[in-house]
């Protein structure tokens, strides 16, 4: 990945740099390490206010350990997404978590997920006229759409591939 680390904010210095109106618009946000590396990948309605959650919601409150991946990113990166759909933003997350695989999004080794902008929104917008009262509209995108087209197909096969050739060999 290249990286252009001027784009980048030091989260020491969050208070400094951070134009609040403008950073905290409904966006993905990218968490880097020391060294540059991308740790975390999310998205939010409020992306300033979920970083400060993960860093600091993860310190002992009263004895017990709150949700939160804690202090081991030191720079930050908002994107803005200008979609209001929240699901747009979703799908850019998954996407981007699939592409770099951070350390710490557990779902880092999910299924590909390469819809086009457009066609997610074309999905969207069936999925509204016709299985909204079926369905949550993940499982109509998850079940209905990503597992029917090749990639994934592929993606599964080799998949079961590599399993079925571990499974010989111990």
């Amino acid at each position: 990945m290249v990286l252009n680390k001027s784009k980048l904010i030091p989260f020491s210095d969050t208070v400094s740099q951070v134009n609040f109106v403008k950073h905290n618009l409904p966006g993905l946000y990218f968490l880097f390490d020391q060294d540059y590396e991308l740790v975390y990948v999310g998205e939010s309605i409020y992306p300033l206010s979920r970083i400060s959650d993960h860093y600091y919601k993860s310190t002992l409150k009263s004895g017990k350990r709150c949700k939160g991946i804690g202090p081991i990113f030191a720079y930050m990166r908002i994107m803005q997404v200008k979609d209001k759909d929240f699901r747009i933003r979703q799908h850019y997350e998954k996407r981007w978590i699939k592409k770099f695989n951070p350390p710490v999004n557990s779902n880092g080794d999910t299924a590909p997920y390469e819809l086009s902008y457009i066609e997610i929104k074309g999905y969207i917008s069936v999925y509204e006229g016709f299985f909204k009262q079926e369905m949550p509209w993940f499982v109509y995108i998850n079940d209905h759409v990503l597992k029917r087209q090749q990639n994934y197909i592929d993606y599964r096969r080799e998949k079961r591939h590599k399993r079925e050739r571990a499974k010989r060999y111990d």
